[in-house]
Formats: C-alpha cells, sequence, structure tokens
C-alpha cells in the first residue's frame, strides 16, 4: 500500500538501530540541516575564528623571530587559520562517532508506530513520542528515513518498512501529517 497526505492507519515499523545507522543520521542531518541554516552569520564566524587562530600565530611567530619577512608571516597565519578549520572538523566527526557508539539503542529492537498525531519509538530502554508538529523535517538517506526534530533526528532503516510500502508513499504520508499539524 502506498502512502498519502490523508493516510489515516498508523504505520508500525520494527528495527534495529547500528551505532553506523544512527552515525550516518546524525552527519545526514547536520549537512541536511546546514544546507538550509548555514548563511553569511556562520561563515562569518568561522573566518573570524580561523583569522584569530592565524593572528595568534602570526604574532606568537612575530615575537619569537622578530626579523620575519612578510611572506613567512602570512604563511605562519594561513596555517594558523587552516589548522583552526582541520581540528574543527576533526573534533565535530569524533564527537559524532563517540555519540553513535555510546547509543544505548545499540542492537535493540525498536518499534516505532507511525500515525496522525506523531511517531513513537520504543525499545527496551527508551521510549520517545514526537507530535506531528514536533518533526520539523523528514528526508531519505541512503538506507533510511530520517524523522528530524529542532534538536535530534530518528532514523528508521528502508528494510522496516512493511511489504508493499514505498520509499515514496512512507515519506509523502509522514510529511502529509506534519503538514496537517
Amino acid at each position: 500500500m502506498s502512502g498519502s497526505a490523508t493516510r489515516q492507519e498508523p504505520i508500525v515499523l520494527e528495527y534495529r538501530l547500528t551505532p553506523e545507522m544512527l552515525q550516518d543520521a546524525i552527519v545526514e542531518a547536520s549537512r541536511h540541516l546546514s544546507r538550509r541554516t548555514r548563511g553569511v552569520l556562520y561563515y562569518a564566524t568561522m573566518l573570524a575564528l580561523g583569522a584569530t587562530v592565524g593572528i595568534g600565530a602570526t604574532l606568537a611567530e612575530r615575537h619569537l623571530v622578530p626579523d620575519t619577512d612578510s611572506g613567512v608571516l602570512i604563511a605562519t597565519f594561513f596555517a594558523g587559520f587552516l589548522t583552526c578549520v582541520f581540528l574543527w572538523q576533526f573534533t565535530h566527526r569524533r564527537q559524532v562517532r563517540q555519540l553513535s557508539r555510546d547509543s544505548d539503542q545499540d542492537g535493540e529492537t525498536t518499534r516505532a508506530i507511525l500515525s496522525a498525531d506523531g511517531a513513537r519509538f520504543v525499545s527496551d530502554t527508551a521510549e520517545a513520542f514526537l507530535s506531528s508538529a514536533a518533526i520539523s523535517d523528514v528526508w531519505e538517506q541512503k538506507n533510511a528515513m530520517t524523522l528530524r526534530t529542532r534538536t535530534t533526528s530518528f532514523p528508521i532503516p528502508f528494510a522496516a518498512f512493511p511489504a508493499g510500502e514505498t520509499r515514496e508513499g512512507l515519506i509523502a504520508a509522514v510529511t502529509g501529517w506534519r503538514a496537517v499539524a
């Protein structure tokens, strides 16, 4: 059965989340969100942060070696700037991997009940309910449909979809319920 915006019956899905699925959902949510929210302020902040580190590195170089020519100072500035950007990316990726490894739901069966009222997720260690209005976005990633709230993402593997249910139909149903809420 294919989903639609007027679908009334709930959709019940059971699946096991792996750290990889959770990591993919977190990374994809970050990318998806950044495409919509990264504007001038984000890039200005990153530039200011990099420039601050670059200036600090330049001042340190100038203090340690007073007779440095401008080419070396410019290179020092850019090295400091790029180091800042690299460390920010490295730290973010490390935190995402750690978060997904530390998930309490690793290997547990999760039961998701999707309906016009919202989405309920139940496992052995946790239960969560999202009203349809709380779901800020629904999108497809490589192996899952992801429900996004303002603070987190809930991946649901395509393998858990009921027989005969299409990706497009299920995504359309949840998107339709969200739009009506």
